[in-house]
This record gives C-alpha cells, structure tokens and sequence, in this order.
C-alpha cells in the first residue's frame, strides 16, 4: 500500500513543486533527527516532503506517514531516468551480499579455506596448519613426511555433491545473524535510504552487543588447552631462551608453537622442531635499525594479531618475548580472554637506537603500565628488578639464562691447539667489545678466536676478522654447534658497553653457559653481570674498551696449569648446579604454567 501511495505522492509533489536535484539526499543524516526536530531545521528528507505534503501538520503532530523506497527518492530529485539504475543498484547489491554469504559460509566449513569446490591441501604439524603446498600426484606422493601430516577439507560445494538438500554453512557467532539482518537491509535497498542506514547500523551496534556478551560467556566456560604459542621478534635461528623455554614446556606436555620475524625471508616459514613448530612471518625489515624500523614492526605485529586471531583454537597461553610482542599478544587477550606470559629478554626502552630521552622515557612508562595486564612477568635476572620501577606485575618470576643441555651431550674433536682458544658466538655489534678483542687477537698469532653470530655491524666485524689468521668466522651458528665451539673454547667473553642502559642489567647466555662448562668468562665492569663475576670468582673484569686490561686478563688465563683448570671447573659447575641449574628454572618456569592453566575454567561437557 505505502508503495502505491508513494508513487501518486512523489508525482504529486514534483508536478507542483519540481524536482529536488539531491536535496533529499544530502539529508539523509538528518533522518537520525526525530519529525520535528527535522522541522525546526532546513534539513528535509524525502518522507518529509511527502507526508507533509499529504498531511500538513498532521504529520509533525503524529509522527505517521508513508514509506519512500530508493526508485521513489530517484524519481523525487531527478526525474523517471534514474528509475533503471536505482533497480540494478539494489539487485547488484544483494545478489552481492548474497555471494559474500555463500563464499564466507564456504570458508568457515572448509578451515583450508579457498572458494567452494576447491580443495587445498595443508601442512599439519601437531595439530597447527601450517602454509600451503600443491596437491600430491600420486597416493606414495601424498604421504606426509617426517612430522608432518597432510590432509584435504571438506568444503560446503563437495559436501552438496554428496546431499544436495544441504544449504550454504552461515558462519558460526551470534553477532553474524545481526549482520545478515544488516547486509540485507542495506542491500535490499527497499525503504528510504536514510531509514536503511538507521536499521543498518541498529543491526550492527546491537549484534556487536550480542556478541561480546557471548564472547565472555564462552570465555568464563572455555575448555583448558595445554597449548602455548610463544612470540619472538626474529627468526629464531638460533634463540637460546626461546628454544629452551620452548623444550622444557613440550617436555612438561604442553603442545608449543614458536611464531618468529623473519625479515630478509631466509628462512623455511614451516619448520619442524623437537619441542613443536616454528612459524616464521615474514615481514620486511632491518636489524638494528631503530627507530626507522617501526613501520616494519608495526606491518608485522599486524601480521602477528591476524595469526593469532587466525588460529585461536590451538592454544590458551600466549609466551610474549619483549615488549615488541607484547602489544599484539595482550590485544589477543582483550578479544579471546587467552593468558599472556611476559618474557622480558631486554628492557625496551633502553635497547632502542636512536630514541629521543623524552620519549624513550615514554616508552618505558607505556612497557611498565601494560606489563601489569599480563598474567606474569618473567624476569631473565633479579638484577633488572631496578628497570621495573614503580610497576607492580601480578606475578613474578626470574627465569635465569642457564643452558639446559649436558656437556656429556656435546660433540668434540677440534684438532689440538698449542695456545689460547677463545670463543664468542652472539649479536655482532660494536659495543660488545668486539674490535677491542681483535686487535688483542692480532697482537697474539699464537691465540685463536672463534666468532659467530650477526647484528648490525656483522660487515664490519667480518672485514676486521678476514684480516687474521687465527680468527676463525663462523657467520650465523646453530645453538647445538655453538655449544661445541665453547666445549672446545679455554675462555668465553661478554664484554659489552655499559654505556648503553640495557647492558648494565645484563645477564647473558654465556655467564650461564661458562658455568654449566666450567670455563672462566671475561666481562666489563658496570655490566650487571660483573658483580655476579666478582663475587663467585668466575673469571675476569676488565674496563670497557681496554685493550691493555683485556691483554692482561687473557695472558693470565693462558697461564694457567692443567690442574688449575680442574679445580676451576669443579668449582664453577658446583656453583652452577646449587644455584643456577635449569633443572631449578624448570620448576619454576613449568610451575608458573601449570599454576595458570588451572585458573582457565574446567572442561565442560560437549552436548
């Protein structure tokens, strides 16, 4: 009936008053304004115009009147010949929502996702997907290799072929049936443009409310998962810590997925490992660049949040290293309700290069704020408690750096070597004292020197090492290789800048390493670790950038008598063991996790 009505009002009113030229349509956002409130303006819309002009004042005093459909409105500014685009219009866009239905049900029902019909075929390690890979040729072809399973998906299409009553899969979640509502009442198109968009958005507001509100009962009623995804900002190849807090949780029972940076793409994006999978995003972007490598971050943390979001249902605690992941990992927290684990490896805001005092005081006020939303802080020495200031973390743990490998494990063989053997694997940078030890190094053919690592400065460490003899360059190092060069190495070194704030609270792999072997460790003063050095006699503290001092340390060690070095090690893995071992930071670390599962609510029982 309103549509009838309308058609003879519309004619009615451009018979004596001409058409409109899109006034209506600019008013559209005033149809959020009640009758007469619409009247005390300029603004008009086109039910406005038309039922005052068939009800005059009736109209404000009832707020009744006719419906005006997007043709009607058409006719109203511009006459009959837009009446044939204002059709297509509304048939295109729901015919098009309608397709977005269909493809988005499709996705939902095939986890392998691809357009209905198309079957994909994915890696599977452990129960995570992993990337794509073409369809096998043959039944032998198609066999999973070693730790891997592959297997296709069953998409809404293939399942229809199958029973041809079955209808399109509506993606799952309450708030999808008020967007449906939205998608078709805009797309519809039949009521008058600015009643569509009031609708619209009233769907979406109210379904987003619905939503929410089963997302936190599904939350408060979710099923513990022992799964654990741990966030780290490069490749992980190697990462000590990682990959040992990694171990320790897959040997506690915990299903680990280790989600990395890969920034130069040199690296598999899958790959099996001992303790689980290793994902590596691969996100543009440069090391030690600073502050000009924050819009890279920013392109991969997204990239981490949508990962995430993606494959939510394989874990329920979140392992954050660094403040770099920890944003994304406490967002996921916000919509998903998962535990959030803040591993502090460094302390942000004294690692950044070239950042501002005013803002790097920022950016430590922002890590100590948000550090307080995780679950628990880990701590990798009790000296960085300082850097925490006035923050207060729900909980707290320190997690020391101690190797967890046996030396017994560890492969020798290195031919004899008449002289000092000394060793650094780690990041190749200036302010670790690496040009200092090579000039001792030239100063002494008889000495050798295994280097390995990379960082910023790795071209410039690398030329300087080409030009010794008896400096040995191993480029990148697997954590298993470098454990046998320190084996083989008479001293370890860690003489890092205590000018940059992060190395005054310091506490590196190497310190723990040097114990667990039993080898004497050089180190500069002010560096946190030179205090721990001194006090338990581990070797030797010199002042940064002291050639001469650093000479004097290793001429003394290169000294020592057999005997010596026996006593030594006793003493240094005694020391290790009664106080550093990783058998002590396992208990806490798989206490912390076994502690937080049991606060996720029980299983409840599948209908």
């Amino acid at each position: 009936m309103d549509h009838a009505n309308g058609w003879g009002l519309a004619r009615g009113y451009a018979a004596e008053h001409g058409f409109r030229r899109g006034s209506t349509l600019a008013a559209i956002p005033a149809r959020f304004l009640t009758p007469p409130a619409r009247q005390a303006t300029r603004w008009r819309t086109a039910a406005d115009l038309l039922n005052e002009h068939r009800w005059k004042r009736f109209y404000g005093q009832t707020r009744f009147g006719f419906n005006v459909t997007l043709p009607q409105e058409g006719y109203l500014n511009f006459g009959p010949w837009p009446l044939p685009a204002a059709g297509v219009l509304a048939g295109l866009l729901a015919a098009g929502g309608d397709r977005w239905l269909w493809r988005r049900g499709a996705r939902r029902s095939c986890p392998s996702g691809g357009p209905p019909g198309q079957h994909r075929h994915q890696h599977w390690v452990r129960g995570m997907p992993g990337v794509a890979r073409p369809p096998a040729t043959s039944r032998s072809e198609g066999g999973a290799s070693q730790g891997f399973r592959t297997g296709a998906r069953l998409t809404v299409a293939s399942a229809r072929r199958l029973h041809p009553g079955i209808p399109p899969v509506l993606p799952g979640g309450p708030g999808w049936v008020y967007a449906v509502c939205a998608l078709f009442a805009a797309g519809g198109f039949v009521k008058e443009p600015g009643a569509t968009l009031q609708w619209t958005l009233a769907y979406l507001f109210l379904g987003g409310a619905v939503d929410l509100a089963a997302r936190a009962v599904t939350r408060a009623a979710a099923p513990r998962t022992k799964g654990v995804v741990i966030l780290r900002s490069n490749p992980v190849a190697p990462d000590p810590r990682v990959e040992r807090v990694a171990r320790t949780l897959a040997r506690g029972g915990f299903k680990v997925t280790v989600v990395g940076w890969d920034r130069e793409g040199a690296f598999p994006e899958l790959e099996g490992t001992p303790f689980g999978i290793l994902v590596r995003l691969r996100t543009p972007g440069r090391y030690g660049g600073g502050t000009r490598n924050l819009p890279a971050l920013l392109r991969w943390q997204l990239h981490l949040v949508y990962w995430l979001l993606f494959h939510r249902r394989y874990y329920s605690m979140i392992h954050a290293c660094d403040f770099d992941t920890l944003v994304p990992a406490l967002l996921v927290k916000l919509l998903l309700g998962k535990r959030v684990v803040y591993d502090i490896f460094d302390w942000c805001a004294d690692t950044v290069r070239g950042l501002p005092g005013f803002l790097r005081r920022c950016l430590a006020r922002v890590d100590r704020w948000l550090l307080g939303w995780a679950d628990a802080v880990i701590l990798a020495d009790d000296n960085r408690l300082p850097q925490l200031g006035k923050a207060r973390p729900r909980r707290l743990e320190i997690v020391y750096n101690s190797p967890d490998w046996d030396p017994k494990d560890v492969i020798r063989g290195l031919p004899p070597w008449r002289g000092l053997r000394l060793a650094y694997i780690g990041l190749l940078q200036a302010d670790r004292g690496l040009l200092e030890l090579l000039e001792v190094m030239r100063r002494h053919p008889e000495w050798e020197l295994d280097l390995g690592g990379f960082g910023a400065e790795e071209y410039l460490i690398r030329k300087a090492a080409a030009a010794l003899p008896n400096v040995r360059f191993r480029g990148r190092v697997p954590h298993h290789r470098c454990m046998e060069v320190y084996v083989r190495a008479d001293v370890l070194l860690a003489t890092y800048d205590p000018s940059v704030p992060n190395y005054r609270y310091s506490s590196p792999n190497k310190l723990f390493e040097a114990m667990r072997l039993g080898k004497p460790i050089v180190v500069a003063e002010g560096t946190g670790i030179d205090r721990r050095v001194k006090a338990w006699e581990l070797g030797y503290v010199v002042p940064y950038g002291d050639t001469d001092s650093l000479e004097t340390a290793l001429q003394d060690a290169a000294g020592w008598t057999g005997e010596e070095r026996r006593a030594f090690a006793v003493r240094a893995r005694r020391i290790y063991d009664e106080h550093f071992s990783w058998r002590i930071m396992s208990q806490r670390l798989l206490g912390l996790y076994d502690d937080m599962l049991t606060s996720i609510a029980p299983p409840t029982s599948s209908p």
